[in-house]
């Protein structure tokens, strides 16, 4: 994902994939299963110098998480 205002998507830069080809959907919308329908739309920025931080960036699970929400969350792990 292009940088905006000098930030970066973590996971799209961590996973080096661009805006819109994500494998991993944060948002199982209406009905809250697999096959239904979802997408990806929660998102971390960080600023652009960071990326070289990013230790790992996660979705949540599904199997453990769909009972509490229809949104998974988003994991960033950073070193400082």
């Amino acid at each position: 994902m292009k940088a905006m205002t000098g930030l970066l998507s973590a996971y799209h830069a961590f996973h080096e994939i661009d805006s819109g080809k994500e494998t991993e959907p944060t948002l199982y919308w209406r009905n809250r299963k697999k096959d239904g329908p979802k997408y990806h739309i929660d998102y971390c920025f960080v600023p652009k110098t960071w990326t070289g931080r990013l230790q790992n960036v996660a979705v949540g699970s599904f199997d453990t998480l769909i009972k509490l929400s229809d949104h998974m969350p988003l994991i960033v792990d950073l070193e400082f």
